[in-house]
């Protein structure tokens, strides 16, 4: 019997079958930072970062979790589970740098779409915060969701549990690309899923689009309420409707009462 498990986070699989016969051609070159992460008995999570640090992807560490060949008692982990682990895990690792740098000057928005997903990105001057406000449309895959929320401030809240990974993979891109910059700020990602989305293929779409619009700036603004009168005229989904439901944006920091 086929089963198909469509979701958001791993990819959609290829058809399956029995191994009939395989056979062994060479030995996989493994780069040497690797092997000697890979032999030593050091947390999984430094070697994520040390991974990271040495500029290896998160595809490619992923791949190391997901096959048991990090961390001191290594173990096969699921590639779902491996993919939140490496974002998160990077996502921590980054923020408690950015959180040191001086906020960005100005308002600014950023916006691409990318494999039927339109990412809106507003970015406020204020300490570190993030966002991810997400809805699917109505005739998309999993039809009209109303508007899903998770966010945080320099404190995580636990576990991402409306936007689930996505929240992860959109965080990630966020926090590189303030980091690249040696800005902080509060950050609020929209992320509207339209109807030519019409199969999951993973978390990664969501990394590249996130990478994708924080390329393309669309408008500077002196002031948060200029920036929101030009999101509301280029969202899908009603503006009114996000707001009502997000936290970030409500929490004023201290630097404005100065």
């Amino acid at each position: 019997m086929i089963k198909i498990d469509l979701n958001e986070i791993s990819a959609v699989v290829n058809p399956k079958a029995e191994l009939e016969k395989l056979k062994v051609v060479g030995n996989p070159k493994v780069p040497k930072a690797v092997d000697k992460i890979v032999e030593d008995d050091i947390k999984a999570q430094k070697a994520i970062v040390d991974l990271y640090e040495k500029g290896f992807d998160e595809y490619y560490i992923i791949r190391l979790l997901s096959a048991g060949l990090l961390g001191i008692n290594k173990k096969l982990v699921p590639t779902r589970w491996s993919i939140t682990a490496v974002e998160d895990t990077i996502g921590e690792y980054l923020k408690r740098e950015v959180v040191n740098y001086k906020p960005i000057n100005s308002c600014e928005v950023y916006r691409a779409e990318f494999l039927g997903n339109i990412y809106t990105i507003l970015m406020i001057p204020s300490a570190y915060a993030f966002e991810l406000l997400e809805v699917w449309l109505p005739k998309s895959l999993f039809g009209f969701s109303g508007v899903l929320r998770d966010y945080e401030f320099f404190k995580k809240k636990g576990y991402a549990n409306e936007t689930l990974g996505a929240y992860y993979s959109a965080r990630l891109s966020v926090l590189e690309f303030l980091r690249k910059r040696k800005r902080q700020a509060k950050v609020v990602v929209f992320r509207e899923v339209t109807e030519d989305y019409y199969a999951p293929i993973g978390s990664w779409q969501i990394r590249v689009g996130v990478r994708r619009a924080l390329k393309n700036k669309v408008g500077t603004f002196d002031d948060l309420n200029s920036a929101l009168s030009f999101l509301k005229d280029i969202l899908r989904h009603r503006l009114e409707d996000y707001l009502r439901r997000d936290v970030v944006l409500k929490v004023r920091s201290i630097d404005s009462y100065f």
